[in-house]
């Protein structure tokens, strides 16, 4: 019994955030446009996103005073991903290792690290995960991009990916 206590609190030892600031995973698209002045992100305009791996992503882009490039991605009209995009000029190594510090202080070690070829562009990650919030500190294509992603909509969006190419595939 004991054991099974010990290893029960091992798991939950952290809590990550369940958003970013004051806007939380599930606010919809209205209560973000009522606390901060954002864009409607679209390929070729102004104002981009930075998962090109997203599919028929629904964004909404602001910068802050700092100039970091905030985008949250909304999954059926309610937030599930935001993308903390720093400045090209702070996007360094050293920024980079100071952000996983910063995280490994606040959450201990990460539980994976790994890195990715995108399009052609080596991409490292660094991920800590709490079971329903996943943030995975990113360094690729001269940024830095701190990602936080709520974890069962993430699933969500991904099973109904899949079922509907599995339609598509079966007519």
């Amino acid at each position: 019994m004991m054991n099974l206590l010990f290893s029960v609190s091992l798991q939950v030892a952290f809590i990550l955030p369940n958003g970013f600031e004051e806007i939380t995973w599930g606010m919809g698209i209205e209560e973000l446009t009522s606390r901060h002045e954002v864009h409607k992100a679209a390929p070729g305009s102004a104002y981009t996103y930075a998962d090109h791996m997203e599919i028929d992503p629904d964004v909404y882009v602001r910068r802050t005073p700092d100039n970091k490039k905030i985008e949250y991605y909304f999954y059926k009209g309610r937030l599930y991903k935001i993308y903390i995009v720093y400045d090209r000029d702070k996007s360094t190594e050293a920024f980079y290792k100071e952000l996983i510090n910063k995280a490994h202080k606040e959450y201990g070690p990460a539980q994976s690290h790994y890195q990715e070829n995108v399009f052609g562009i080596l991409v490292l990650h660094v991920m800590w995960d709490d079971g329903s919030s996943t943030l995975d500190l990113r360094s690729g294509a001269g940024y830095v991009y701190e990602v936080l992603i709520d974890k069962a909509a993430e699933r969500e969006k991904a099973n109904q990916i899949r079922q509907k190419r599995s339609l598509e595939e079966s007519i």
